[in-house]
């Protein structure tokens, strides 16, 4: 089975069947195996799923005996119901907790707390109240795995993903590591060589569950656990591999791990400051074995907490990451990182091997001219385009055997991976390690100090999920340094007419920033029921907060009154889209609503956009889009893919006006084709809102927008949540 191929099977054959009586699952246990495995469940309103996953695991067929150790954290929905109901059918099996007051949210976290101290028997499992065992025979299928291999801890396999902030995608394998059963070594685990091991399909021995157990517990700051069970678990032997899927990997669900951090920008960039810490600590503690192992998932960790603007100077502020922001941008010095790969660049035509940051940090210094193809080693970029190059799979590498590969992705072990490629028909001296000049920037020793101080000030702040950056005036200082960002809780103090004026230049980047709250008296967005619900569906598919979200609501309410139809371009995942497709179905549903984007990141980045080099924000689809419109109700809409005005223009119906524009695509030249092809189609008393305007990571938007200011037939109005409106006079 491929990694990225599509699951055939309809949704409802995946989930088990109602399982056999309590008797009956005991009748096959060997008494004298005794209870073998401790399953752990954590629940937390997970009653839409619970069934599913408690049916998962009865239906287990063993000749041992096993255990579902369940802790609910306070739900507010019917998971303790559900909870009591299976422990009252299976007494002996389902041994419950019940909590009156949510744990997690007093700082305690219950795995570690109430459920792994419970956890006895010789090996344990793991299944979330979202998660779902899926094949009878997973449990003996393992046990007998680790049995006839008592040098291996850890035992996993494939897994069917399930991605509810994508209803529209079809269902995919993940934890894919061959074709066939095999022991997967512990550096490819280490290093996730083809992506994650799905949380539900790990079985660990006892011995090092201890060993997990033992680190996790005196580590507040961790925000995961199942990397170190891994890390853990694959250390002493790595891990038996079963190329059979058998559970469910359900992700971003409504209370999922994975969606909060998609929303809150804090504690996504404390996650990966927590991860970077860890590794740290990982290193004291096997002595150094694996320094150069850590120092290549440190350089991966600060290009995700920094690439593309996902942290905001606000948050740099408030976190103390300068220091680490200074590690990035000495990992972005092409001259210290690129090695081999700097002497050929231009010389060629090249195949990038990773689409991930790795690839975008060398597409800064190249263009689609010097590649010929991206690699996507987990395939869910496939088939779409790059910074304007195709995207293929790991499977028709070998029709690209003629070209040097630039490997962009962290490989585990070089030596493998030339005998990996070398089936696909090249030959090592076409091998560039693009990364080799970077691992060797990583002091482990400087970045343990520099991540605790910053995870202490998270801690410190108990952050609200992260607000949108605002303009404010420069410092009257003399040596003109901009104004350093205020504390958010000096910020949430202020009264309006204690914030300095916001002005305007052309030089963006002399401003300073802060995140600025509204506390006006009047909420209107509190009492706008239609509103309220289409935002609690969508927040997990945009990065625009509900002051943005209810502008656009109100600003486009206002505008259907006017000729002309709506526009929205830079969808990214839908979220906006599927705002303003249901705000259209109420006020105006005869309106026309064109939805643009490219769906393979952003175009157009030049000097003026500091940050942004192309190919940001791809993590989209087409369906993703799709799926948006579908889960508020209001899927009517013609999207438009391809970069706009250039590819897509032409497919709008002839003399079609506008009334209203969203244009959400952070660059400089993307904004100005789109902003000069709009306006001429624009109605009088039309409105053309620019996402981004004073984000510090997109000088590019908040320029233009600068230069559109003046004129006699516009109105310019720059609100403090970061959207420039232009409203159009005659």
């Amino acid at each position: 089975m491929l990694a990225n191929q599509h699951i055939a099977t309809d949704s409802a054959e995946l989930f088990p069947a109602e399982p056999p009586s309590e008797a009956v699952i005991t009748a096959r246990w060997d008494k004298a195996k005794g209870c073998l495995v401790s399953v752990s469940m954590l629940t937390y309103n997970h009653a839409k799923y619970l069934r599913q996953a408690f049916d998962g695991i009865l239906n287990q067929v063993t000749n041992f005996g096993f255990e579902i150790l369940v802790h609910d954290d306070a739900s507010s929905d019917d998971s303790q119901a559900i909870i009591k109901e299976y422990h009252g059918r299976y007494p002996n099996i389902v041994k419950p907790i019940y909590q009156t007051e949510n744990k997690y949210s007093q700082g305690i976290y219950p795995s570690v707390e109430f459920n792994y101290p419970r956890c006895n028997a010789a090996f344990i499992a793991i299944c979330e109240g979202d998660d779902c065992w899926t094949d009878p025979a997973k449990l003996q299928i393992q046990i007998d795995a680790l049995t006839a291999h008592p040098d291996v801890d850890l035992a996993f396999h494939q897994a069917t993903k399930i991605d509810y902030s994508a209803p529209g995608l079809p269902q995919t394998r993940i934890g894919h590591y061959a074709e066939t059963d095999r022991i997967v070594s512990f550096i490819e685990v280490l290093h996730r060589r083809n992506g994650p091991l799905p949380t539900a399909s790990c079985v660990i021995r006892q011995r090092a569950f201890q060993d997990f157990f033992s680190f996790i517990r005196g580590r507040g700051y961790l925000t995961i656990g199942d990397l170190y069970l891994q890390f853990f678990g694959s250390i002493r032997g790595g891990a038996v591999y079963s190329a059979r899927p058998m559970s469910i990997y359900r992700v971003n669900t409504t209370h999922s791990w994975s969606r909060s951090i998609i929303v809150d920008a804090a504690k996504k960039a404390a996650h990966e400051v927590a991860m970077i810490r860890s590794y740290c600590e990982l290193d004291k503690i096997t002595q150094g074995t694996f320094t150069d192992e850590f120092r290549k998932l440190i350089v991966q960790r600060v290009f995700w907490l920094f690439d593309g603007g996902r942290t905001s100077a606000s948050l740099v502020e408030r976190l103390g990451l300068h220091d680490l922001y200074d590690i990035y941008e000495a990992l972005q010095d092409i001259n210290a990182i690129q090695g081999n790969a700097g002497a050929a660049i231009g010389r060629n035509k090249y195949v990038i091997y990773g689409a991930g940051s790795g690839c975008g940090l060398l597409m800064r210094k190249m263009t689609s001219e010097d590649v010929v193809a991206i690699i996507d080693l987990y395939g869910g970029k496939v088939g779409q385009t790059m910074y304007g190059v195709p995207v293929d799979s790991v499977d028709n590498l070998s029709k690209y055997h003629t070209y040097p590969v630039i490997v962009s992705t962290f490989a585990h072990d070089t030596s493998s991976f030339d005998n990996l490629i070398a089936e696909y028909g090249f030959d090592p001296s076409q091998i560039i390690y693009f990364w080799r000049g970077m691992v060797a920037l990583i002091d482990i020793d400087r970045m343990l100090p520099i991540t605790e101080r910053s995870l202490s000030l998270y801690n410190q702040q108990k952050m609200a999920p992260e607000q949108i950056p605002v303009q404010l005036t420069p410092s009257a200082s003399t040596n003109n340094e901009p104004r350093k960002a205020q504390p958010m809780q000096t910020v949430w103090t202020m009264a309006w007419s204690e914030l300095p004026p916001v002005t305007y230049s052309d030089s963006p980047e002399r401003h300073a920033y802060a995140p600025v709250v509204p506390k006006a008296n009047y909420s209107p967005w509190r009492t706008d029921a239609p509103f309220l619900e289409a935002f609690s569906i969508i927040q997990g598919l945009t990065l625009v907060d509900i002051y943005r979200c209810f502008e656009l609501w109100s600003l486009l309410r206002q505008c259907v009154a006017r000729d002309g139809e709506i526009i929205e371009i830079g969808v990214w995942r839908g979220g906006t889209s599927a705002l303003l497709a249901k705000c259209r179905d109420l006020h105006s549903p005869g309106k026309k609503l064109f939805l643009c984007d490219t769906f393979s990141g952003v175009v157009k980045s030049s000097t003026r956009d500091r940050h942004y080099r192309g190919g940001e924000h791809a993590n989209t689809h087409i369906d993703i889009l799709k799926g948006a419109l579908q889960m508020v109700g209001a899927p009517d809409a013609t999207i438009l893919e391809g970069i706009f005005p250039d590819d897509s223009a032409h497919l709008l119906p002839q003399g079609t006006k506008f009334c209203f524009a969203h244009i959400d695509v952070d660059t400089y030249q993307s904004a100005k084709d789109c902003f000069e092809y709009i306006w001429p189609r624009l109605t009088p008393g039309g409105a053309v809102v620019f996402d981004d305007y004073g984000f510090q990571y997109c000088g590019g938007v908040t320029t233009l927008c600068n230069e559109l200011a003046s004129g006699e037939d516009r109105v310019f109005i720059h609100n403090l949540n970061g959207h420039g409106i232009l409203l159009k006079l005659a």
